[in-house]
């Protein structure tokens, strides 16, 4: 099974950079190269800016993602909070 298995992956979600489309294949030699030959007919590269920021991701810390789920909790919040119409009383 594991000579016919592709894993693939993006950093789409993980990193919050859903329009970078910079992702991953992992394969047997001979479907990685059949991939690989598809993939240059298909798309071009990202831009380099996107390949160096996602390296930048791929080697961060494990505190850089706790620092990622406050952020997002926080961001979460606060768009919580602006969607809650309150209805005060007429007296108020």
């Amino acid at each position: 099974m594991q000579e016919r298995t592709i894993i693939t992956s993006s950093l789409s979600k993980t990193y919050s950079v859903t329009g970078w489309r910079i992702g991953w294949a992992c394969a047997a030699a001979n479907i990685a190269a059949a991939i690989r030959n598809i993939h240059v007919k298909l798309t071009d590269s990202a831009p380099a800016p996107f390949q160096e920021a996602a390296l930048v991701a791929l080697t961060s810390t494990p505190d850089y993602y706790e620092s990622l789920k406050k952020v997002r909790f926080h961001a979460n919040c606060l768009l919580l909070m602006s969607s809650i119409k309150f209805n005060y009383p007429s007296s108020f």
